[in-house]
């Protein structure tokens, strides 16, 4: 492709020889909104400033706003000075032609209408940014059970705050990716308030990441982004001990599904973010959590070195006797065994999965790892090892053990499963569990699991049954069903 066909934000990067993650650096955002508005996505209202303001250049210049934007843009003043109206009136008569335009949203969070009528002023505002998720696989159902968990924490800030979050959050989008968003100072709340708004946001993120085991990805990370812009937007109302937990939480639950969506740079960058907040805390515990996330990554990444090394200095943190910390250890020895797998040494798995099996009956069942996630650890090495009946056994338990709504927990075992059951010839047993994996492969909507799924459908089934039409059938419905699927095969 010719410069001359190039977008004009990558030719002023070219000019000063940065490369995308160079201009990030010098903009302070993001690596993923410099690929977003290369790309010709839309940005918000922050980005596209840092990076006029870096070029010195106009964002028409840069190829960061269209020419309806910009007609917008040139009347917001005229329309800042307009009173505000009621959110009820505004859908009635004002939406329509305020549709694209940011100060209708200050307007909108301006009003003292009821909740209800500002979601609903929010979507017909935003119409065309939640056209996208709807486009994506999102659901009304979805978008509300993501701004149920978001608002936890919006209504408990203040009144003036929440009017700029709200600006600031309506013009980025739903699904944008909020980074180094500008901090509020300066504000005054009591303190039965301050308490509420710390109680609103550990609601909030403990919302978000039952979320994670329970929802699809896309949604995880749009919940995700708002709740680390809501920590931003209160860092000076957040008391200090507590404020590196909750930046430890987000950015935790950010490069989880960061992970999930494979974009594994970003996910180390996010638990590395999420590390140091965690070291802030003093609490060894937060800090070995950051420390199992850091290493899942590294092992992705291929980076086996540094993930055993993560692992080690978790581990060395740890007490003996507390839950919550024995969980962590036995989840840290099934990560180490997880990487000796991937380096196909087994001996080393086998040996590091007997000792986090003593460690099992002292935990309860839980989302983050408990007895099932041990089985289905167990029953992924013994699947690698050739030992598929076995497999078979330590993931039928796995299952059972396994809550229907944990999403992310049933399809790391369901596609082992029917892996093990087509490799033993079991090929109605394999399409049967293999079917009921692919409704909930659908709602997660996760690259990661999606590529998992193909490599079950090509290596076990296409490569053993070629010509065999109840297989051929499966494959062509479950290419219906899910068209990230059909597109990998």
């Amino acid at each position: 492709m010719s410069d001359t066909h190039q977008h004009p934000l990558k030719l002023a990067r070219l000019c000063r020889n940065l490369t995308q993650q160079g201009l990030a650096a010098q903009t302070q955002l993001a690596l993923v909104t410099i690929k977003r508005a290369e790309a010709g996505e839309p940005l918000s209202a922050d980005s596209r400033e840092r990076l006029c303001r870096y070029f010195g250049k106009t964002a028409q210049e840069l190829g960061l706003v269209g020419e309806e934007q910009a007609e917008v843009s040139s009347h917001q003043k005229s329309e800042a000075d307009q009173l505000p109206v009621r959110a009820s009136s505004l859908l009635e008569s004002k939406a329509p032609s305020l549709l694209k335009g940011n100060q209708a949203i200050s307007r909108l969070y301006a009003t003292e209408g009821t909740l209800e009528e500002q979601l609903g002023a929010w979507l017909v505002l935003e119409a065309d940014d939640l056209a996208q998720l709807l486009d994506e696989g999102w659901s009304l159902e979805t978008l509300f059970e993501s701004l149920q968990i978001v608002l936890k924490g919006v209504q408990a800030m203040p009144k003036m705050s929440r009017r700029e979050l709200g600006r600031k959050l309506l013009q980025i989008g739903a699904a944008a990716a909020v980074s180094n968003i500008p901090i509020s100072t300066g504000q005054h709340i009591s303190a039965e308030d301050r308490v509420k708004l710390h109680q609103a946001l550990s609601e909030s993120i403990v919302s978000g990441w039952k979320l994670f085991h329970t929802a699809g990805n896309a949604q995880v990370l749009a919940v995700g982004q708002a709740q680390l812009f809501l920590v931003q937007q209160n860092h000076a109302l957040l008391y200090s001990q507590v404020r590196p937990i909750y930046y430890a939480g987000v950015y935790n639950l950010i490069g989880r599904a960061q992970h999930l969506q494979e974009h594994y740079e970003e996910a180390l960058q996010a638990h590395t973010n999420a590390h140091v907040a965690a070291l802030g805390t003093g609490d060894p515990l937060y800090v070995a959590q950051s420390l199992v996330c850091l290493a899942d990554t590294y092992q992705a990444l291929g980076q086996h070195t540094e993930a055993l090394q993560s692992i080690e200095e978790a581990l060395r943190s740890l007490g003996h006797l507390e839950e919550e910390h024995v969980r962590v250890r036995a989840h840290l020895l099934c990560c180490w065994a997880d990487n000796a797998m991937e380096m196909g040494d087994y001996g080393i798995a086998q040996k590091r999965l007997e000792e986090a099996s003593a460690y099992l009956d002292q935990i309860s069942p839980k989302e983050e790892f408990d007895r099932s996630s041990w089985l289905q650890l167990a029953g992924k090495l013994a699947l690698m090892s050739g030992n598929y009946k076995q497999a078979v056994d330590y993931l039928k338990e796995a299952l059972i053990n396994s809550p229907p709504n944990w999403l992310v927990r049933r399809t790391s075992i369901l596609i082992p499963l029917a892996m093990a059951y087509a490799r033993m010839r079991e090929r109605g047993v394999s399409l049967q569990v293999a079917r009921q994996a692919t409704p909930i492969i659908a709602s997660m909507n996760a690259p990661m699991v999606n590529n998992q799924f193909v490599e079950y459908l090509r290596g076990d089934l296409l490569e053993q049954y070629p010509h065999d039409s109840e297989v051929l059938t499966f494959v062509a419905e479950a290419e219906r069903q899910l068209s990230q699927v059909s597109s990998l095969l």
